[in-house]
């Protein structure tokens, strides 16, 4: 194997580890952000609830006329009351609630009315039922979603009992009943960014007196629901964290079909012998023994065998170590066994093909005209004789960059040996090929016709001016004209 071959068999083989590991991290790193994107969502897209809480309470007092039988001037809730002794009655409405965040603003309204409901008896229906504004409505605005409200009202008992017994009296109603109904309401709307939407809260509270009748008992009712919630917005960041992990998973599916794609089409029958010879040795290794010099066939019956589990069944049967050896070029491993009858049992691997998988490619110079290049090829040849070159320009080193020199005989260029990367060609001097070269008078490139003056060698690298260009091609060998001499000096 030639020096170029096995840079170029190198420079394959690393390029392609290179881009499998760039592929695999780019996968993994995807696979990473996929992974937090999701978990993010999971935690931004949680149910949240903000606590509300609501309380409500409603005291009274009933004021007493002055009489001869009661020491105090009022009497306290949940008793029955004779109607001829009541004045007034004192109320106090209460009302209080709290939203669980703070930036919250409020805006309620509240009122406090009287109704005097006449009622007929027998079919529930109302006969007559005026409202008084006690307290009118009221608006007010806070933030931080607490409230508090507390109204004492003077109920004048006289006057609406006054009002129910004159319209019964007048109209003859005997058969209905009267009462008054003071009501607190409140409606209020908490107002959030946090909030899915606006929170809107109605609350009431009553006060029911009997009125036209000999005794009375007082009943209260409100509408307060205590504690509950209020549903909460996601995070804005949610459908965005969604929508990252989605795509970059994708991502990372695709580039992990392209990366098993890249992997499968770039093993080469090199590569995929390497794998081979490693399965074996990883599996088998304590029945192989490895041995770095060839193994000398001579003298032996040798036997292809076809598997390597024919070997290992050779190898139980006749209790004989199996050798490994493979060439320098790590291009064939062969296991053997040699037995004493002198019978070689060998299973050979090796790479098909290889001068086709690492054959250098082809050098195409853009904008070279079919003419140039048939004008290069119409060169006379060139005898190195007539040439005056210094071949001490171009020392040779143990170790370098692989370098032939060729010449061209115009005198403009004084018989320069110029440098040209063998292109993967073993050459010697003497040797015509084709190299690009620069045509600085029509400023473009051209190609030239050229003999080899030194043939492949290492040069210090440090001594390289430019980049090394590639031969194009050989248009002769040395041999092919010595023997096209000879043919034509015997004709």
């Amino acid at each position: 194997m030639s020096e170029a071959e096995k840079k170029r068999r190198l420079e394959y083989k690393q390029n392609r580890k290179k881009w499998i590991l760039i592929q695999g991290i780019a996968v993994a790193l995807l696979f990473v952000l996929a992974f937090t994107m999701f978990l993010l969502y999971s935690k931004s897209n949680k149910t949240v609830y903000a606590a509300f809480a609501e309380k409500g309470n409603l005291d009274y007092q009933v004021l007493l006329k002055d009489n001869d039988f009661y020491e105090e001037d009022f009497l306290g809730e949940d008793q029955a009351y004779v109607t001829s002794l009541i004045q007034n009655i004192l109320a106090e409405f209460e009302y209080k609630t709290a939203m669980g965040i703070k930036d919250v603003a409020v805006d309620y309204t509240y009122r406090v009315d009287a109704q005097l409901v006449v009622t007929d008896r027998e079919s529930g229906a109302a006969l007559f039922d005026p409202s008084y504004e006690i307290i009118p409505a009221t608006k007010k605005s806070v933030k931080g979603g607490s409230i508090a409200i507390d109204e004492k009202i003077l109920i004048d008992y006289v006057k609406y009992d006054t009002l129910a017994k004159e319209f019964v009296t007048k109209y003859q109603v005997d058969d209905a009943s009267s009462k008054l109904v003071v009501r607190l309401q409140v409606d209020l709307i908490g107002r959030s960014a946090k909030f899915t939407k606006d929170e809107n809260i109605s609350y009431f509270q009553e006060l029911s007196i009997p009125l036209n009748a000999t005794t009375a008992t007082v009943s209260t009712a409100a509408s307060v629901k205590g504690e509950g919630r209020i549903l909460l917005k996601n995070d804005d960041c949610s459908t965005v964290f969604l929508v990252l992990g989605i795509v970059s998973s994708s991502i990372d599916v695709i580039l992990i079909g392209l990366l098993i794609a890249f992997i499968y089409l770039t093993r080469n029958t090199d590569i995929n012998y390497a794998i081979k010879v490693k399965k074996i040795l990883s599996a088998y290794r304590s029945y192989i023994q490895v041995i770095t010099n060839p193994f000398d066939h001579e003298g032996y019956q040798i036997l292809m065998v076809s598997t390597f589990k024919e070997m290992l069944a050779i190898r139980d049967t006749i209790q004989s170590p199996i050798l490994m050896n493979e060439n320098e070029d790590c291009t064939c491993t062969q296991f053997m066994i040699p037995t004493n009858t002198k019978i070689l049992y060998v299973f050979e691997i090796k790479v098909e093909d290889y001068d086709a998988i690492y054959a250098p490619e082809p050098v195409i110079l853009e904008d070279v005209d079919k003419e140039e290049l048939s004008e290069a090829l119409a060169t006379p040849d060139i005898d190195l004789a007539t040439v005056d070159f210094d071949e001490d320009d171009d020392k040779e080193e143990d170790e370098g960059v692989e370098v032939i020199g060729v010449v061209w005989p115009e005198r403009a260029h004084h018989n320069k040996v110029y440098r040209y990367d063998p292109n993967g060609e073993l050459l010697e001097k003497g040797d015509e090929v084709l190299v690009p070269s620069r045509d600085a008078a029509r400023n473009k490139d051209i190609i030239r016709k050229a003999a080899v003056a030194h043939g492949n060698h290492k040069v210090d690298p440090e001594t390289l001016k430019h980049p090394l260009k590639k031969i194009i091609g050989v248009v002769k060998r040395k041999a092919e004209s010595i023997l096209t001499s000879t043919d034509e000096n015997e004709q």
